[in-house]
């Protein structure tokens, strides 16, 4: 069944109905499915999950020690780096793993982790977009769109009524031509990463360009935005901004509504933890992010550090959804590189566009620039994985064959990447002071 015909089926507009229904009937007990669904992934991880069925064991945990969502705390917090030193662990051990899919995150660490997910996970993923883009009044491949995150190709291609338009190296012909194909095309709504649509919108003004015609709405995803950055895409486009908040691993969904900018996150798809920050000063009133996807039965993560910090939103909100909320994320911050010619450009949805990169065989990366033009790009190889040399190979012309013009890289094999004094590994480091 291809994608047209799941999205057309009962089966899945009823998916998307019960995503509504969790958050705005007000007599939707949403807690209780929560904890239900958290029942059977800690049934799941403390029979079938070498890590946890040995860490019940050792704590003397039992599932009837788990009586509300707030129990968790019996279970420890987990990162990237745990999961990957111990990454064998993590799989069930009923699963055939070599028929399912996977996809590798970047993350703003810089450290890839293969989530692996099956069928169910892949439609209630589906489901989650057509959910927030509901919100607004969009239904994706209904409506044309645009989609403006970096990716690397010519100018501008399709698929299916999406146009995805190129954000490099844009001249004032180039842009005319996108112009002429945006106004073909017709879109509805935009869909980008905040860095590529930010440098997209400076590239149109410093070319005294504009935008060929009127948009409703634009969605923003996978880095933070800031609020100058909200208010100059809103200015340029004439429209609201929404923020959705997830993450390759698929364990959150968090979103911004039609009456505010605050982060709602939705029930069903985890359950999101707001923890002290005992590293950074407690007077800002972060929390770290910690999540427990329910969605993923076959490879859960729980308790797990998405390494980015936000400010929690105790106010109500006019929606009156049935969610936690937040003001704002702190993290995954968009850095921006220099080209041979002075152009900045942000990297981010490059590296992290795990469609183009498989980063498989990659333990760790860092991209260093110190001079304009000239990109160091640092690769710890993956002990575990087999025929790293021609792996290598194929990373490499992958990365030189579509990276951006106005650059050069250099690749270097390194045993290690040095931890930040907080402990932290940093994907990008820029050297130029401007």
């Amino acid at each position: 069944m291809d994608i047209d015909q799941i999205i057309k089926s009962n089966y899945f507009k009823s998916k998307v109905n019960f995503l509504n229904k969790i958050v705005f009937d007000k007599d939707y007990n949403s807690q209780k499915l929560q904890f239900k669904k958290l029942k059977f992934i800690l049934k799941i991880a403390s029979t079938k999950i070498p890590f946890y069925k040995d860490y019940f064991y050792k704590n003397h945990l039992d599932l009837n020690d788990f009586k509300t969502v707030n129990d968790l705390c019996y279970l420890p917090i987990i990162n990237k780096s745990f999961i990957n030193d111990n990454y064998k662990n993590f799989l069930r051990v009923d699963v055939q793993y070599e028929s399912l899919f996977s996809r590798t995150t970047g993350g703003s660490t810089g450290e890839p982790l293969k989530v692996i997910y099956d069928y169910n996970f892949k439609l209630r993923d589906l489901a989650n977009t057509f959910f927030y883009t509901g919100i607004a009044g969009h239904i994706p491949r209904s409506e044309a769109s645009l989609r403006v995150y970096g990716d690397v190709i010519d100018l501008y291609e399709y698929d299916y009524n999406i146009l995805k338009i190129s954000i490099y190296d844009l001249s004032f012909t180039k842009v005319q031509l996108i112009n002429k194909e945006i106004v073909k095309h017709r879109p509805k709504y935009i869909h980008g990463r905040p860095s590529a649509v930010i440098h997209l919108i400076e590239t149109f003004l410093k070319l005294d360009i504009k935008f060929p015609l009127s948009i409703k709405t634009v969605f923003l995803d996978g880095e933070v935005l800031s609020f100058s950055q909200k208010q100059a895409v809103e200015k340029f486009f004439n429209c609201k901004v929404f923020v959705t908040y997830g993450h390759t691993e698929g364990s959150l969904l968090g979103y911004s509504c039609i009456n505010s900018d605050n982060i709602h996150f939705h029930p069903n798809v985890g359950i999101v933890e707001l923890i002290e920050n005992k590293e950074e000063n407690q007077t800002n009133n972060l929390k770290k992010v910690i999540t427990t996807g329910l969605n993923n039965l076959v490879f859960p993560l729980i308790r797990y550090d998405t390494n980015d910090l936000a400010v929690k939103y105790d106010s109500f909100c006019e929606c009156s959804q049935n969610s936690l909320q937040i003001k704002e994320i702190i993290g995954r911050v968009q850095d921006l590189v220099y080209s041979k010619n002075g152009s900045k450009l942000c990297l981010t949805p490059f590296f992290f566009n795990y469609n183009l990169i498989d980063w498989r065989g990659v333990e760790r990366f860092q991209y260093i620039q110190e001079k304009k033009g000239l990109i160091k790009l640092k690769l710890v190889p993956n002990k575990n994985y087999k025929n790293f040399e021609t792996y290598f190979l194929k990373l490499k012309e992958t990365i030189l064959t579509n990276f951006p013009e106005g650059f050069e890289i250099n690749f270097e094999i390194v045993d290690k990447i040095n931890r930040t004094k907080r402990g932290k590994y940093k994907y990008f480091i820029q050297k130029i002071d401007e």
